[in-house]
């Protein structure tokens, strides 16, 4: 079955009320990173950002791979947030979550085994909700969180439900220059914010 790579929530400091707007472009910046560092640690470093999403973990993008790249997207978004004054500094903390998240997430999503006729909306949202339910519980062993939320578990699944379905209509199509493979991954990952952002 599928074992399309599932990114993990991004983990920011939120103090200083993240608009929607740099919310969005936050997601963008995590996402965009993620993926290609992930990517540049495989034998997927040349391809698009839709083949890197794509990938099978057990062939291409190893959960290591993946869990730098969340440590990456997460330092990455952190200065981003940290240079337009959303975030007042810089906390090591989260990048070392966002990573542990990425790796328990995908080696728990990599051992998950979809029949050829499950849609790609459930596979993500199983995706999804795995993520996400991973990532409370490391942030809740760090004690950064006091409680579980459902709440968090159903959106993840809906947002992990709709990306993964919209990967596969408009996700893998070919960039071949590193500038074409960069405004695929931006496009890509501006709409994957859009769509966290409205769920």
């Amino acid at each position: 079955g599928d074992t399309s790579p599932t990114l993990p929530d991004p983990v920011y400091n939120q103090d200083k009320g993240c608009g929607a707007f740099l919310q969005i472009i936050m997601v963008v910046i995590i996402v965009v990173v993620s993926v290609y560092t992930a990517g540049a640690l495989t034998a997927q470093a040349g391809a698009t950002f839709g083949q890197v999403m794509a990938a099978g973990i057990s062939t291409a993008v190893t959960p290591g791979a993946l869990a730098l790249g969340a440590m990456a997207g997460s330092a990455a978004g952190q200065l981003f947030g940290m240079a337009v004054g959303i975030q007042d500094g810089f906390d090591w903390g989260a990048v070392a979550i966002a990573g542990i998240s990425a790796y328990l997430g995908a080696s728990i999503g990599s051992k998950l085994n979809f029949s050829s006729s499950t849609s790609p909306f459930t596979q993500g949202a199983v995706r999804g909700i795995v993520s996400n339910t991973v990532g409370q519980g490391v942030n809740m062993a760090f004690g950064r969180q006091d409680k579980f939320d459902w709440t968090g578990v159903a959106v993840s699944g809906v947002a992990g439900g709709a990306n993964s379905y919209l990967d596969g209509k408009i996700g893998a199509s070919g960039a071949t220059t590193f500038g074409g493979r960069f405004g695929q991954g931006v496009a890509n990952g501006l709409r994957r914010g859009l769509v966290n952002n409205a769920v």
